[in-house]
């Protein structure tokens, strides 16, 4: 943000002021380059997969930095789309290939997601209900949507995105303000809006699963 700030300072050109932030996203990547020059990525015998911490506080923090790391890695290896999920998701064998092949068929594509299922649906009657919530939210009214050629939100455990474009998309998306304040809640669908803002479509495979944890007791659940 300080890097923006610097960049923007002079100039309140609203195009311009796009522009200042992807070389804010370029800057971070260099960052992120830099430490990933280290490691014998892509190579024979070497690193397959990594683990980023930092002290954050909260969701999209840690998201912002897995981000801009994906973005170089997929620089670094040739890959077009990154998988995004939450750490109580369980991938099933077919669900990269099915969301990543609703993406790939058409270049307007920004993004897509699975569909989602409860994997402890049946644990007690609040876990039920969810399921209940889960079918009709994620099926109905995002089939409906979908029917129209957009989806208005990618849910957080099972999406996929084209890479080249996040890049306009992450410096807005990480410094949202609702009347002033930082928004830190409803990150994925966010990330949607300013997706479909800059004219890229959004799918959703609904044939395709992933499963996801559900609180178990109505008081999780409120």
């Amino acid at each position: 943000m300080k890097t923006f700030e610097k960049l923007s300072k002079v100039d309140g050109n609203v195009q311009a002021r796009e522009v200042y932030r992807e070389a804010t996203i370029a800057h971070c990547c260099k960052i992120a380059r830099e430490t990933l020059s280290e490691l014998d990525l892509g190579e024979a015998g070497g690193v397959t997969r990594l683990c980023l911490f930092q002290p954050h506080l909260h969701k999209k923090g840690i998201m912002f930095s897995a981000f801009i790391f994906s973005i170089v890695i997929s620089e670094m290896l040739g890959i077009e789309y990154m998988w995004s999920s939450d750490p109580d998701t369980i991938i099933l064998p077919d669900t990269l290939q099915g969301t990543i092949e609703t993406i790939s068929g058409d270049p307007l594509v920004g993004g897509g997601s699975a569909g989602l299922i409860l994997h402890n649906e049946n644990e007690t009657i609040t876990t039920k209900l969810g399921g209940m919530i889960y079918w009709s939210e994620v099926y109905i009214s995002r089939s409906t949507a979908l029917a129209s050629g957009i989806s208005d939100c990618q849910s957080g455990p099972s999406t996929a995105f084209r890479v080249s474009a996040l890049l306009a998309i992450l410096y807005p998306w990480y410094t949202q303000t609702v009347m002033g304040h930082r928004m830190i809640v409803n990150e994925d669908r966010h990330l949607t809006t300013n997706l479909i803002m800059r004219g890229w479509t959004i799918t959703f495979a609904s044939d395709t699963l992933a499963e996801t944890d559900t609180p178990t007791t109505l008081s999780r659940w409120l």
